[in-house]
């Protein structure tokens, strides 16, 4: 089986025919989140503040990466993505475990990471994106993958992840069912 933080990487997938289409389902939901290392000393209050004086650098996901794009897409309709880069602002990640060390740390002032994360690596959770920044939905689809040797038992499974005894685990660390 097959679970992405995204679309980009499964549909690619899909094109290549590593899965089975029939299998896919739109899985979990998550949320971004701008997130501070503990005592938050840069005193940042929101995602405005990103692009002033208060924020030297911002960890942010690499573009190919889920969290990346998704941060991307908020900070292009902030409007302040190219003076992020200009001025050398952004510490990027190769994945959002990456980030959310950089911020827990302290290496950088905060961090474009999921919520999920910033709860399990008790980061404190400043913002969501400002209203109509993130029109992508952060949505983790799942699907079994074509070549596999017991596609039965792995349908059993996915459909056990999207029943309510595993829609409540997934919601006591901060993920949704997705519809």
């Amino acid at each position: 089986m097959f679970i992405s933080a995204a679309q980009k990487q499964i549909n690619a997938l899909e094109k290549s025919g590593l899965i089975d289409p029939s299998s896919r389902v739109n899985l979990l939901e998550n949320k971004i989140a701008l997130a501070v290392p503990e005592g938050n000393p840069a005193g940042i209050s929101s995602y405005q503040d990103i692009g002033t004086d208060k924020v030297k650098l911002i960890a942010l996901g690499n573009s190919d990466v889920p969290v990346g794009a998704y941060s991307q897409e908020i900070l292009s309709n902030m409007g302040i993505w190219d003076k992020l880069n200009a001025e050398g602002k952004i510490s990027f990640a190769g994945n959002v475990t990456e980030a959310a060390m950089q911020i827990r740390e302290g290496a950088v002032d905060c961090g474009i990471i999921y919520a999920t994360d910033a709860a399990t690596y008790g980061l404190k959770v400043i913002a969501e994106p400002p209203a109509g920044t993130l029109k992508t939905p952060v949505i983790y689809p799942a699907a079994v993958i074509s070549g596999s040797k017991h596609k039965d038992t792995a349908k059993d499974f996915l459909s056990y992840l999207q029943g309510e005894e595993a829609g409540k685990i997934f919601a006591s660390i901060g993920f949704s069912l997705a519809e």
